[in-house]
């Protein structure tokens, strides 16, 4: 495995503690670029952080799980296989 693509693997994993196991959403911004691209199936955005924050804030529900079944790395991409729920 590359540097690289050790080190992003090591900052997801950090999100994922730090963010997702305590849901500490005010940390999510630490993990995020000044400016970022989203593409999903309403099509693509582009938002500053500040953006994707408040977004994020005023939009997920306090009790939203994230659990990660795989994780493909390489370089700076992450694939995720992943479920969401609401509990």
């Amino acid at each position: 495995m590359s540097s690289e693509t050790q080190l992003t693997v090591s900052r997801f994993t950090e999100w994922l503690d730090r963010v997702v196991a305590h849901g500490n959403w005010q940390a999510e911004a630490d993990f995020i670029a000044t400016t970022l691209i989203i593409h999903s199936d309403a099509g693509t955005r582009r938002l500053t952080r500040e953006q994707y924050m408040q977004s994020v804030l005023s939009t997920r529900p306090a009790d939203w799980r994230l659990k990660v079944h795989d994780l493909v790395a390489h370089g700076d991409l992450i694939l995720k296989c992943k479920t969401l729920t609401i509990e």
